[in-house]
């Protein structure tokens, strides 16, 4: 039995340094939209972890240029904001 997937459970990134997506949950939002929410996770090694990151991301159905969004996460996980907010 074939089950489908949203490519964001699958494309999405974090800063490649230990910040990874979790808790993954994806709603339809008017307008041919979706909002991914959840959470960047720490899990990189090292003494002390960072706090987590709680995220919303709007995107357009069908929506498939990743590399592109995930410059932007990286971006918003660089930088000292506590959730991370983004609209493409």
């Amino acid at each position: 039995m074939l089950v489908s997937v949203h490519p964001a459970v699958t494309s999405l990134r974090g800063d490649g340094r230990g910040y990874n997506p979790r808790d993954l949950r994806v709603a339809p939002l008017p307008g041919s939209r979706e909002r991914i929410s959840g959470v960047f996770r720490d899990d990189g090694v090292g003494a002390t972890s960072r706090l987590n990151r709680p995220f919303s991301i709007e995107i357009p159905v069908g929506f498939s240029d990743w590399i592109f969004l995930n410059a932007q996460v990286f971006y918003a996980l660089s930088s000292s904001v506590r959730e991370i907010v983004i609209v493409i």
